[in-house]
């Protein structure tokens, strides 16, 4: 159950797109090029969120994912579908990258990230089920856009999902785990792997402005479901969180005001909430209940985050101040950019869009 929870996030994304009519914004056009629609509401959307653009992927279908800042003025993105990762340039130009085949059956990219070594890092799971039950097996890809972008693999845990530079120049990410328990893992940038193994299935992780990593969580000692957000110091020790509410937490980030901010959501609620390096939440609910996304700090001084059932970009202020603009399709992965702007990807409008906070 908790497998099926994990592997089916872009799945259900797109069973809910298909009835999202404001999908109908998106428009084709050439790839890397701005995508425009002389719709009045796709007009008074680009007025709110000051200059919306939206990029077309080369590839069809491509379900763009996690989206991170790179190391030379550019973004990078994963496309689940296409088993690829690529570049996008403050202009909008795409470069796509393939990566090694997937030796399994089934198989998803999950994070992103820029290493203290200026290469891009990706966290990608894979897994076969037969009649003895399912086998796991994880990667992370180390690619060099300094050298033509190869592409290295290191092993990467069981169940791989958010990874993150972490404060001792290392590579963070959470494990999600084969069912039983998950981990964080500590990677340096030669592939040499260290995990610190939980009771929890680990999701998203970022850096502190305390030192440590912070991850969300779904906790289940004796199979007692607890969502909540954990922090690990760098030599391993681990503390959970039980969220007040109980809604799952998905995407974090560090905020403006040196706590961590992140989505949450289940049975029909979802909030946006913070914590406190002590372990204080605050959690605000959102206008509009539905699968939320991954969350960043903008330019502004506020927090933005996708609504992927919605269709819907999240601004809200450090007071908890929400506001809600509808750009269609299922927008994901949520990034502040090298130029200052807000970039995103939406999943089943296969494209990636801008704009300025």
């Amino acid at each position: 159950m908790i497998r099926l929870m994990r592997c089916s996030r872009v799945a259900f994304g797109a069973v809910l797109g298909i009835m999202l009519v404001v999908r109908a914004l998106v428009v084709p056009a050439a790839a890397g090029t701005p995508i425009k629609s002389h719709d009045t509401e796709a007009r008074r959307i680009e007025a709110q969120l000051r200059g919306l653009r939206r990029y077309a992927i080369p590839t069809p279908s491509s379900a763009p994912y996690a989206i991170a800042r790179g190391p030379f003025g550019d973004l990078w993105f994963v496309e689940n579908n296409a088993w690829k990762i690529a570049r996008i340039s403050m202009t909008g130009t795409i470069q796509e990258f393939k990566l090694p085949p997937p030796t399994q059956q089934f198989h998803q990219l999950a994070g992103i990230t820029t290493g203290a070594d200026r290469n891009i890092y990706i966290t990608a799971d894979e897994w076969t089920c037969g009649r003895r039950g399912c086998f796991y097996s994880g990667n992370v890809y180390k690619a060099l856009p300094g050298s033509g972008t190869p592409v290295l693999t290191f092993g990467g845990g069981t169940f791989p999902s958010g990874i993150t530079s972490g404060p001792d120049g290392n590579l963070w990410f959470g494990d999600e785990g084969g069912g039983t328990g998950g981990a964080v893992g500590e990677m340096t940038t030669s592939g040499s792997l260290t995990e610190f193994g939980t009771t929890a299935q680990v999701s998203d992780v970022v850096t502190g402005s305390d030192g440590n990593v912070w991850f969300s969580e779904l906790d289940f000692p004796n199979f007692v479901f607890v969502p909540g957000i954990g922090s690990v110091t760098p030599g391993g020790l681990i503390t959970l969180f039980p969220t007040p509410s109980g809604l799952y937490p998905g995407g974090v980030c560090e905020g403006p005001d040196d706590n961590v901010w992140f989505t949450e959501a289940t049975n029909g609620a979802s909030a946006v909430g913070k914590i406190t390096p002590s372990g204080t939440f605050t959690e605000f609910p959102t206008p509009t209940a539905g699968a939320m996304g991954d969350i960043t700090t903008g330019r502004d001084g506020n927090l933005w985050f996708t609504e992927v059932g919605a269709g819907k970009i999240g601004r809200i202020t450090s007071q908890g101040v929400v506001t809600e603009f509808a750009v269609g399709g299922e927008p994901y992965g949520i990034t502040s950019g090298p130029d200052g702007d807000i970039w995103f990807t939406d999943v089943t409008g296969n494209t990636v869009g801008k704009f300025r906070p």
